[in-house]
Formats: C-alpha cells, sequence, structure tokens
C-alpha cells in the first residue's frame, strides 16, 4: 500500500466527510455557542489525531528501508571459470545514498559500485568486459512493492548483466513467483540486442549464521531465459541487512559468488 499517497487521499475524505457531518448540524448548534464551539473543538482534535497517526505510520515505513542512505555494503566476490583455468578473488563496495539517479530521476535512487581493485588488463583481455574502472554510478529502486538493484557491471562482473538482476517483490512471500523482461542495448557485441526473460520464486525461509549472528533470511531462486542459454542466479536476502549472498550459475559455465562482509 502506498502510505504516503494514502494518507493524503484519507486526510481530504475526512475533511469533507467532517464538512457533511457538520451541515445538518449547523442550525442546531445556532442557538447555543458554547455547544457550538465545542464541537468544532473537539472534531478538530480527532482529525489531527488521525493525521498524526498517518504520519508516524509513514515514517515507520521510511526508517525500514532495507537500503539506507549513507551505509556502505562490502563483499568478497569469486569469479570462477574453469574452462580458463581462471580464478579471481576479489572485493566490492556498494555505497547507498538518496539523491536522484540522473539516468531515472524519478523513479530511482543512485547508488556507486566501488571496484577497489583495478584487475590485470592481461586478464580482463580474455573476458568481455565493459571496462576497468574504480567507481560506477548506477542506480536502485525500494519502495513498498519492490526492492530492485543494478548489479556490478565492469572488471569481470560484465556478464552479471546477463543474468537475473537482485529484485524482490514485496511482500515477501513463500512460493510467489514473478518476472521481468530485459533487453540489451546496441552496445554489447555478441549479446547485443538479446531479450532476457527472469523468472523468480521466493523458495523459503532459511535460518543461516552472518558474523556471529542468527537470521531468518530468504532463499529465492531465479532463471534467465534467452536465445545464449539459461543462466541463474540465487539470492539470500535478509530485509535489515539486504542480499547476504549472491550465487550466479551462466550459461557459460562460468560462476560468480558474492557474500555480504560487513555494513558500514
Amino acid at each position: 500500500m502506498n502510505i504516503k499517497h494514502n494518507a493524503s487521499s484519507i486526510t481530504s475524505y475526512l475533511s469533507s466527510l467532517i464538512l457533511c457531518i457538520s451541515a445538518p448540524l449547523r442550525d442546531l448548534f445556532n442557538n447555543n455557542s458554547l455547544l457550538r464551539t465545542s464541537f468544532l473543538r473537539d472534531t478538530k482534535a480527532i482529525f489531527l489525531l488521525f493525521f498524526i497517526s498517518l504520519t508516524i505510520t509513514y515514517n515507520t515505513y521510511s526508517q525500514e528501508k532495507t537500503l539506507k542512505s549513507g551505509q556502505t555494503y562490502i563483499y568478497t566476490t569469486e569469479y570462477i571459470d574453469l574452462a580458463k583455468d581462471l580464478i579471481i578473488h576479489d572485493t566490492i563496495k556498494l555505497v547507498i545514498n538518496d539523491n536522484p539517479w540522473k539516468s531515472s530521476p524519478k523513479r530511482q535512487k543512485e547508488m556507486i559500485w566501488v571496484y577497489p581493485t583495478l584487475q590485470d588488463t592481461a586478464i580482463l583481455a580474455e573476458i568481455y568486459t565493459l571496462g576497468n574502472v574504480r567507481y560506477d554510478t548506477t542506480g536502485y529502486i525500494e519502495n513498498e512493492s519492490v526492492l530492485f538493484l543494478h548489479p556490478p557491471r565492469h572488471q569481470h562482473y560484465t556478464i552479471i548483466e546477463l543474468a537475473p538482476f537482485p529484485e524482490i517483490s514485496l511482500p515477501l512471500e513463500e512460493g510467489k513467483e514473478y518476472q521481468k523482461i530485459l533487453f540489451t542495448s546496441s552496445g554489447w557485441g555478441d549479446y547485443s540486442q538479446i531479450k532476457f526473460k527472469n523468472k523468480y520464486l521466493i523458495k523459503e525461509r532459511l535460518e543461516i549464521e552472518w558474523n556471529n549472528e542468527s537470521i531468518n533470511a530468504w532463499n529465492i531462486h531465479s532463471e534467465s531465459h534467452s536465445e545464449i542459454g539459461i543462466s541463474t542466479a540465487d539470492f539470500i536476502f535478509d530485509n535489515q541487512k539486504g542480499f547476504i549472498e549472491i550465487d550466479y550459475q551462466f550459461f557459460n559455465d562460468i560462476e560468480i559468488k558474492i557474500k555480504l562482509l560487513e555494513i558500514n
């Protein structure tokens, strides 16, 4: 439910309702100024208390967001390509802020993927990549119906764009299914202009240990179907900490594992 929008609608409705109730009683109160004053005072008090209650409800939702502005999420990663006998261990960071993302300012907030280590150019020459950069500013969405973010997509992480994006349909419910259709643009070489049909299934609750803390997280399986094959992503998600683990299995047998190390 869009609490902010409904708060405004309910406020407008109550205002009209009070006027409707007051009109028939106006004549009754005309001859009794004390009664009229008391009625108007009590009516305004009730209206004010109800509006405050709605405001508190909306603010409570805002405070319970998963991705919080100013926080930094640190992840360890493992890239595995057995066909090329290549394994890359790395660390990346995700920094959240509440600025509108310039590419979609009305829908998405800004976040920054930080790549602390530049990769060996000889290694990247063997991998299709969008570039060897240290920072990538992109966007995320979080509201009462969805949590969505753009994954890392530079250095050796570019292939992640060809798998299901990290996306959670809210509210979370066991057995819930949802789908998304995505297309690659013309700048993707052999992977340009491809349609990807992404399917998600919220499988179950899992009791896991994270940094010596017991967490009742969600296990979400997703698959991406396209002309190049099937890629999968398995998410371990917590409402407070976000994506704790992501395990990607790609159509070309490459695997990427991402695990949350800490939140600052």
